[in-house]
């Protein structure tokens, strides 16, 4: 709980869209849902569903972000559940949620995955710059080390730091979830290949084709 909760402190981008909590299990289905805010309501609500529900064949997943300590977290029960998640159609699984779902064994993507890289919403002014470094550094290695474990080379995660902001986003649709999940154990002695997404800056509007 400790990490968690030291973890939350990078938080992500959150979208202006409705931000809830929401778990459900469909028992003729067997699916699990999940939606909202990325946030220890919602980790504690997956933990539940996954801990009840031992029949789970996949998961539905969306939500407009919240906070990267969190979805490491949820993203840690995904991995352990094992089971695809699915990010439904005109649905959007958007920066600290898309890292959580990179968790799962094979991600299908109908709607939209969102991703950046992390950020502080409301730096503290006593911070000097040093300690906010240390602490964006510190949640990069979070990252990077949960996605080595979840079978990504630690390249990716370093592919999305540089190639995003708070504002410019990779946005990875159906057309290219087949080359996302490709990546899954690539060889992270080989070349890596870059994240195929379209680039959009949701700040401006400037959205990419």
């Amino acid at each position: 709980m400790k990490q968690v909760i030291s973890m939350t402190l990078a938080a992500l981008f959150l979208f202006g869209q409705a931000a809830f909590a929401g778990v459900a299990y469909n028992p003729e289905t067997k699916v699990l849902t999940i939606e909202g805010k990325t946030d220890a309501a919602l980790w504690r609500d997956v933990a539940s569903g996954v801990a009840n529900n031992a029949d789970i064949v996949s998961v539905h997943m969306s939500g407009p972000g919240g906070y990267l300590g969190y979805g490491l977290a949820i993203g840690d029960l995904l991995h352990d559940l094992g089971v695809p998640v699915i990010v439904p159609e005109k649905k959007q699984c958007i920066s600290a949620c898309a890292i959580a779902a990179m968790a799962a064994p094979r991600i299908v993507v109908d709607g939209q995955l969102w991703f950046h890289g992390p950020y502080f919403p409301n730096v503290p002014s006593d911070w000097s710059f040093q300690k906010y470094g240390n602490a964006l550094s510190s949640a990069n290695i979070d990252v990077a080390l949960r996605f080595a474990k979840w079978g990504f080379p630690i390249a990716l995660w370093q592919d999305i730091v540089e190639r995003t902001t708070a504002c410019v986003f990779i946005v990875v649709n159906d057309v290219h979830a087949g080359a996302l999940n490709a990546l899954r154990n690539e060889d992270m002695l080989a070349a890596y290949v870059p994240l195929v997404g379209v680039e959009s800056d949701f700040c401006t509007g400037e959205l990419g084709a």
